[in-house]
């Protein structure tokens, strides 16, 4: 995930963080109840990611739908962000690391447990 207010990223590297936070994605088709236009009905999901990691140093939070943005300016890659109301579904493998990364469980809120 991108920060979204530097170029710094929260790589998730632990396929399993997600199952021992008792988060499971809603696999919905566009004929199913509760499926919304551009994946909105994954919004709820995505609060719940965030919410298990600190904020950036930056002070900004990482988040599903932050796009990434130059090391040099900070200005957004792909030219804007995506509408709040439209989150962007980044299903690739792939991520853009400029300046510097967090490592998922290295950067998880610390519970107390």
């Amino acid at each position: 995930m991108y920060c979204d207010s530097c170029p710094k990223v929260l790589l998730l590297k632990d396929g399993s963080i997600l199952k021992k936070n008792g988060i499971k994605f809603p696999q919905l088709q566009p004929s199913d109840e509760g499926w919304e236009f551009y994946d909105r009905h994954l919004i709820p999901t995505y609060e719940k990611i965030e919410a298990l990691f600190n904020p950036c140093s930056c002070g900004g939070r990482f988040r599903a739908w932050a796009v990434p943005r130059c090391s040099i300016c900070n200005d957004y890659i792909f030219g804007s962000a995506p509408e709040l109301d439209k989150p962007i579904n980044w299903s690739s493998k792939h991520v853009f690391v400029t300046v510097s990364s967090f490592i998922d469980n290295e950067h998880l809120i610390d519970k107390g447990t």
